[in-house]
């Protein structure tokens, strides 16, 4: 299978990989004909890319966790935002009818079974993950707009929990980096609905309004719960740049928490891939913009940076490439020392998959063969 933006999808392609709706359901069924009404219904479910099988499928591609426990996962953030926000609503009706200032820290009776449901799923998904500690993320996360700071913390969480395995964290750092991942963006319960998804054409005001969730989210776990405070920076610090010119605190480089410059790394890789701006960004030019501004000077920290490309797999087996000596290509493989370098067929009208001619690019008599790009018609 393979990724194309719902912009490129011809009528009759078929649904490589089922997609959920907001509560979790599954909105259409892998295996389905996408339909001219059904491509129509994914625009209006705001579903900018999806996985299709054709001739040059290479089969499916295994989930860094089980789908499942991914769906299972994303309900229960889901409950605790909406638990929060529940009471927050309460909360400032409550206020506005006695005529209270609300205090900068609400203090909310958010039952602790929440908490010990993400916990639960934390477990699990790091049992899941360090089953196999060596895997390479090769599928990109489609995320339901309408649903997508949920599944957004479910894809950051794994990501950041790949990146804490690759820098030999111990169990208990890892579970801290893995709450703080999970929670990252749970000040979002606090502002404007119409803030929670940002969007490059917010005003200045609607700005500031968004960037107060970093703080928002740390003073509720510090008043709510018993974390650590490890897990609470990754939540306040995760949108602090390495040259300082991010919030809430602008502070740099070592003096953010290793939890939030991992999340930064993460969150921003997870908004690229995932459409979150409107547009679908190919791994491999996710991975070019963050090695591209990793560094001293730069906003993401090198060390993390280059653990974390080295996680991904930039060019995803059944994407096809474009070659700089001008062939047309389906990725196949991936050469885990060098995955910007794969393994490819070369595509030839009327030949199926296993008629066409391999290419290992990793090999001697190739290495003047790049790939230029993906692409999405051939």
């Amino acid at each position: 299978m393979r990724l194309v933006p719902i912009g490129s999808i011809k009528e009759g392609s078929l649904l490589a990989k089922s997609i959920y709706d907001e509560e979790g359901r599954v909105l259409l069924n892998n295996g389905v004909d996408l339909t001219e009404s059904l491509i129509e219904k994914l625009k209006v479910n705001h579903i900018y890319a999806v996985h299709v099988a054709d001739d040059y499928s290479v089969g499916e591609i295994k989930d860094v966790i089980r789908p499942e426990l991914r769906n299972l996962a994303v309900k229960e953030i889901k409950t605790v935002f909406e638990a929060i926000r529940k009471e927050v609503e309460k909360t400032v009706h409550t206020l506005k009818n006695e005529q209270i200032q609300m205090n900068r820290r609400l203090k909310l009776m958010v039952d602790q079974k929440y908490f010990e449901g993400v916990e639960q799923i934390i477990n699990e998904m790091m049992g899941d993950i360090t089953h196999n500690k060596d895997v390479m993320v090769g599928l990109v996360d489609i995320k339901n707009m309408q649903s997508f700071v949920y599944q957004h913390s479910i894809q950051v969480t794994i990501l950041s929990i790949l990146i804490g395995i690759s820098m030999k964290m111990n169990g208990k750092m890892l579970k801290d980096l893995a709450i703080a991942a999970m929670l990252h963006d749970i000040g979002l319960a606090f502002i404007d609905k119409e803030l929670v998804n940002y969007r490059s054409d917010f005003s200045e005001d609607q700005k500031k309004n968004y960037e107060l969730h970093c703080k928002l989210g740390n003073d509720f776990l510090k008043e709510n719960t018993m974390l650590s405070v490890g897990a609470r920076m990754g939540v306040l610090e995760h949108h602090e740049y390495n040259d300082g010119s991010g919030y809430p605190l602008g502070i740099k480089e070592d003096q953010i928490h290793i939890n939030a410059r991992i999340i930064h790394v993460a969150n921003v890789y997870d908004k690229m891939t995932s459409g979150h701006l409107g547009k679908v960004i190919p791994p491999n030019e996710a991975i070019e913009y963050i090695m591209g501004n990793a560094g001293n000077g730069r906003i993401f920290d090198f060390e993390i940076a280059n653990l974390f490309v080295r996680r991904i797999v930039p060019f995803p087996m059944g994407a096809f490439v474009l070659l700089s000596n001008g062939e047309k290509a389906v990725v196949t493989g991936y050469n885990a020392d060098n995955p910007l370098r794969p393994i490819v067929k070369i595509i030839e009208k009327g030949k199926k998959i296993d008629e066409l001619q391999q290419l290992n690019l990793i090999n001697a008599n190739t290495l003047n063969i790049t790939v230029k790009k993906i692409i999405y018609e051939v």
